[in-house]
This record gives C-alpha cells, sequence and structure tokens, in this order.
C-alpha cells in the first residue's frame, strides 16, 4: 500500500529536511503515533 503523496506533503510541511530523521524528529513521531494505533487497535482473534 502506497502512502498518499498529500499526505505526506502535509507530514513534510515547515520541517527543515536534515531534522527528519535525528531524534525525535519526524520519523520518530511517526514510529510513536503507528505504535499507539497498532496498540490500541482491536485485532480479530485468529
Amino acid at each position: 500500500m502506497a502512502i498518499d503523496k498529500g499526505v505526506l506533503d502535509l507530514l513534510l510541511a515547515g520541517r527543515n529536511p536534515g531534522e527528519l530523521f535525528a531524534r525525535d524528529g519526524l520519523i520518530d513521531e511517526l514510529k510513536k503515533a503507528l505504535s499507539e494505533r497498532m496498540l490500541s487497535a482491536e485485532w480479530p482473534i485468529s
């Protein structure tokens, strides 16, 4: 599944590209948000 380019534009807006991979940068924020979302989701039991 591809990530919508519009979503990426929104995430990158106003950010310094050099800080994307820095500690507490966008990548860390995304990992945290995705992890929290995954942990709060209800998964079907197989």
